[in-house]
């Protein structure tokens, strides 16, 4: 039995739960995270777990969610939120991760959830 979470059944649990309108992206770029982001709403993205360390060469990507909260095209970066982040080095809440390090981490799959 796979205990993963399933991107679409997500998609159906939050509209029925919630009221809110997700969709799973399987092939997704920085850009349409960037431009999610610009319309305010949600991206939940897929990454390897040791994105909390972003200097590290982590062994594959995915694997772990986070949530995209922002970024920054002039320090080019990412912020997120990690559940698994370690708080006492801001690691955790509006974490930056630059391009290049985000990069290694993102398995290029998620889900949009719209805010309106």
């Amino acid at each position: 039995m796979n205990s993963g979470l399933q991107y679409k059944e997500f998609c159906i649990f939050a509209k029925e739960k919630f009221k809110l309108t997700a969709r799973p992206v399987s092939i997704l770029t920085l850009n349409q995270i960037k431009y999610e982001i610009s319309k305010k709403n949600f991206v939940i993205i897929s990454v390897h777990p040791d994105i909390r360390h972003p200097e590290s060469v982590p062994p594959s990507q995915g694997g772990h969610l986070v949530l995209v909260v922002g970024y920054d095209d002039q320090k080019q970066g990412v912020y997120i939120h990690n559940p698994s982040g370690y708080e006492s080095n801001n690691s955790q809440s509006n974490a930056f991760i630059s391009y290049k390090n985000f990069h290694k981490f993102f398995a290029n799959r998620g889900i949009v959830i719209n805010s309106a």
